[in-house]
């Protein structure tokens, strides 16, 4: 009598459970695959970016014409005369009847990056001169038959691909950070004497300019942003923008610091008296033009410590010079008192409680006063402004606020946590002294998680078990990650995916290993990333939507986790189930078909199976590799997003993988690789199978 076993496909990778006792629907190998909310994954791809129009996003639109006297080809950019509607063309337009020598050619061009609405019978222009007449409006994915489609859409993609460029410079992208939606980058320039600053922008890499800083001491009354600074010497004039007090005091007329200036006229001389309309003080030295240094590695955060809704900031450190502020025209160096430009060199940044926080190689942690502005001084690092400063007793690996009066602060073999309001009150804890995080590592998901020595753990497990794998949230992996530390391999960092509710690993092995919180017990899968990161970053674009970036060490950013392809290579994945014995491990079984189910948002899923049975046994004969192909999966009217389904497909598609084999148990693999296939969940199996004798 034929019986069947309905699997749901959740559970992760696991590599320490005898083959015996796995649950059905766990993995024993996987790639390219996450858990997730319905099941399996195949995970999304990557592509690079530098602000311009993104290929995952383009489309084509199709435009009829007539009245043609001179060809449309392949890159010009055609505007209607009437509309003002633009678009580029992405082949030659195809000739259907007429001639251009005639001036009565007709036919159809295919268009991208189309902005604006083409109108019927609008005269159609390439370079202010009239080429054809518009012979209907333009229509967004216009092709044919399927075909056509297809090839038009990937063209769209490629050609907006091949337009984005590298962050100029040289060597490894340095670091990757956003503000208010604005993503920018950090790379060595050409000459390798400073590390230029990046805006990506419609145009694509936009160098940021910086100002000038200029130093000033016997300060006695308060400069304001905003104030034009006059030279009583030179007569030379700037903008102030910032105003640093590092030591002394106005109202003494003791303040030393800088001001950092725009619109500079004339060069300020060297003991001059500097005036504005209320402020008073005496230059030291002239003018410097500002620059990050050449080398470094940047970590950043965002932070408004001044109240109003456009004051926040984007705060960064890069280990080879000073910590800096940036409000994305602004750059501010905040120099700590006490320190010079050799020994001011913060490598991990994080706030508590409204204070910043600067951590340094020694173990140093040097916070500034709360809300860093005091009227006229835009950061304050001065003890009696409320500044503080404390050690962990070893080199600081991460800094990360778990909440408004509580942070983490790591050290590669401890954990530390920091409380309390302000410099009167803050006390500092230790979690472990045996546990600690690989630099990078300390993500906040749910509740703070972070890479030691044995594995992946969160905060309340270092607390409760110190240096030990059963305190691990990747205990079922940790044959892989075991296999990584004796072979070398180093780690990258680690991003928050809140979308996915993820955590997520990289290293320098050009893979990554992703571990979902969804469910009561975390479950972890791998990626094969096809590159290697030199730095990654997690942030929000200008829609308040997650972004995901990774630098590379030849100077390319990449947006992670979209399109469907690894900036326009296949995706390679595969998955293979462990051993399932539907309950009785000692019967023989005829194992007849498996049912998979399928979600996918594409017109259609290819991928490969097989089966093997009795845990691979070479006297039971494999089951056929088969190749199967699935529709998109549908929706329903007033539920499903208009364009994101497909009417004639059913919400979730079934895959029937024949089988045909005898053993005490059945594994099933699925292979597949694509370039141009939208991602697809398997969330369920469903296998046939009919009871023989038992062993004996």
């Amino acid at each position: 009598m034929q019986r069947r076993e309905t699997i749901r496909l959740v559970g992760g990778l696991d590599l320490i459970t005898p083959a015996i006792s796995l649950p059905p629907g766990f993995c024993i190998a996987a790639q390219n695959y996450e858990a997730g909310v319905q099941g399996y994954r195949r995970t999304e791809g990557y592509e690079r970016y530098d602000g311009q129009p993104e290929p995952h996003k383009a489309a084509y639109w199709v435009l009829d014409f007539d009245s043609g006297s001179v060809e449309m080809a392949e890159g010009d950019t055609v505007e209607g005369d009437t509309s003002g509607a633009t678009g580029i063309v992405l082949e030659d337009a195809t000739l259907e009847s007429g001639s251009y020598g005639g001036g009565d050619a007709a036919g159809f061009v295919v268009l991208y990056n189309v902005s604006g609405t083409f109108q019927d019978n609008e005269g159609l222009e390439v370079s202010a001169a009239n080429v054809a007449t518009a012979a209907s409006a333009a229509l967004l994915s216009g092709a044919d038959d399927d075909a056509d489609d297809a090839t038009w859409a990937a063209a769209a993609i490629e050609a907006r691909r091949a337009v984005i460029g590298q962050v100029p410079g040289t060597g490894p992208v340095r670091g990757v950070c956003s503000l208010d939606g604005d993503i920018y980058a950090f790379r060595t320039n050409v000459a390798e004497t400073a590390t230029d600053m990046y805006k990506a922008t419609a145009a694509g890499w936009t160098l940021q300019t910086f100002g000038h800083t200029l130093n000033f001491i016997t300060g006695t009354a308060a400069f304001a942003e905003g104030d034009t600074v006059t030279g009583g010497t030179s007569g030379a004039t700037a903008t102030v923008e910032r105003v640093v007090v590092r030591t002394g005091s106005w109202g003494l007329g003791t303040a030393t610091g800088y001001f950092v200036l725009s619109g500079i006229t004339g060069t300020f001389q060297n003991a001059e008296t500097l005036t504005s309309s209320a402020g008073s003080a005496t230059c030291s030295g002239t003018q410097a033009a500002q620059s990050l240094p050449a080398l470094g590695f940047y970590r950043s955060i965002t932070h408004n410590f001044f109240g109003a809704a456009n004051l926040r900031r984007l705060y960064f450190v890069n280990r080879a010079g000073y910590a800096q502020e940036w409000d994305g025209e602004v750059l501010c160096p905040l120099r700590v008192p006490g320190l010079n430009s050799t020994t001011d060199r913060p490598r991990f940044i994080g706030v508590h409680n409204n204070h910043l926080l600067l951590g340094y190689a020694g173990g140093e942690v040097i916070c500034s006063a709360p809300g860093l502005a005091v009227v006229g001084n835009s950061a304050s690092f001065i003890t009696t402004d409320g500044a503080a400063s404390f050690s962990i007793g070893q080199t600081i690996s991460g800094i990360q606020s778990s909440a408004k009066t509580s942070t983490v602060i790591t050290g590669r073999n401890k954990v530390s946590y920091l409380t309390g309001n302000n410099a009167t009150d803050f006390v500092l804890s230790d979690v472990s002294a045996d546990s600690g995080a690989v630099p990078d590592t300390l993500v906040s998901i749910g509740q703070l998680h972070f890479l030691d020595d044995i594995g992946v753990r969160s905060m309340t497990s270092a607390q409760e078990f110190g240096d030990w794998n059963i305190g691990t949230v990747t205990e079922r992996i940790e044959p892989l990650l075991r296999q990584k530390r004796e072979a070398g391999v180093g780690v990258i960092g680690a991003l928050r995916v809140r979308a996915k509710n993820q955590y997520r690993l990289f290293y320098d092995d050009a893979t990554a290993i992703t571990i979902y919180f969804g469910r009561p017990q975390p479950e972890c899968m791998t990626l094969a990333m096809g590159f290697t990161p030199e730095c990654l970053h997690s942030g929000e674009d200008s829609d308040g939507n997650e972004i995901l970036l990774a630098g590379t060490d030849d100077g390319w950013v990449y947006r992670l986790d979209v399109g469907n392809s690894q900036d326009g290579e296949a995706i390679q994945y595969y998955l293979r189930f462990g051993f399932m014995h539907q309950g009785d491990p000692t019967v023989n079984k005829r194992y007849h078909r498996a049912i998979l189910s399928v979600a996918n948002g594409g017109p259609e899923t290819t991928i490969t199976y097989s089966s093997d049975f009795s845990y691979g046994d070479p006297d039971q004969p494999s089951g056929v590799d088969f190749t199967l192909a699935m529709p998109g999966a549908g929706g329903f009217w007033d539920v499903a997003d208009w364009d994101r389904f497909y009417w004639d497909a059913r919400v979730q598609s079934d895959a029937f993988a024949e089988l045909n084999g005898i053993g005490t148990n059945v594994s099933l693999a699925v292979v597949g690789e694509s370039s141009d296939e939208e991602s697809h969940t398997l969330s369920s199996m469903t296998i046939f199978y009919s009871p023989r004798r038992s062993l004996r």
